[in-house]
């Protein structure tokens, strides 16, 4: 199995997990968290890696506040298909980069965080995933990562 059948299948999993480990809202309310740090440090252009489909409600909410986002992910509907260990990017060029709940699926999570620093001007957030809601198991989830990880 490549790694692009094996987050295809997680892809599916938490589809079909959805309601088990994603209350209603906690998503937005994620979201909602992220905007005054990208408004924070003046950021006009995001890149989003592991963004699964685009537009999605990040892009959507960046829109909204006047900030240009794009996402990179390994899926064809993806606004860029490509793999975040090699951003088809030059350096610097976007104000902010970051991943949701993305580097636990990354093959390479220290290559990958590499690339994501190349192409900022400066700003990197990384989201992991609450450690009681995502276990080691879960399809796709290569590390663990976290307060405990």
């Amino acid at each position: 199995m490549t790694l692009r059948d094996n987050v295809l299948a997680m892809m599916a999993w938490a589809k079909q997990n959805e309601r088990r480990f994603t209350p209603r809202g906690v998503h937005a309310e994620a979201l909602q968290s992220l905007l005054p740090w990208v408004q924070r440090v003046g950021a006009q252009t995001v890149l989003d890696c592991g963004s699964g489909e685009r537009p999605g409600p990040l892009g959507e909410m960046l829109t909204e506040h006047g900030i240009h986002s794009i996402g990179i992910d390994l899926l064809d509907r993806a606004e860029v298909a490509g793999d975040v260990h090699g951003l088809p990017f030059r350096d610097v060029s976007f104000d902010l980069v970051l991943s949701r709940e993305g580097p636990e699926h990354f093959l390479i999570p220290y290559l990958a965080i590499a690339e994501m620093m190349r192409v900022s001007r400066g700003w990197l957030i990384l989201c992991l995933p609450e450690d009681t809601l995502w276990c080691a198991d879960s399809p796709g989830h290569l590390y663990v990562m976290g307060r405990q990880g």
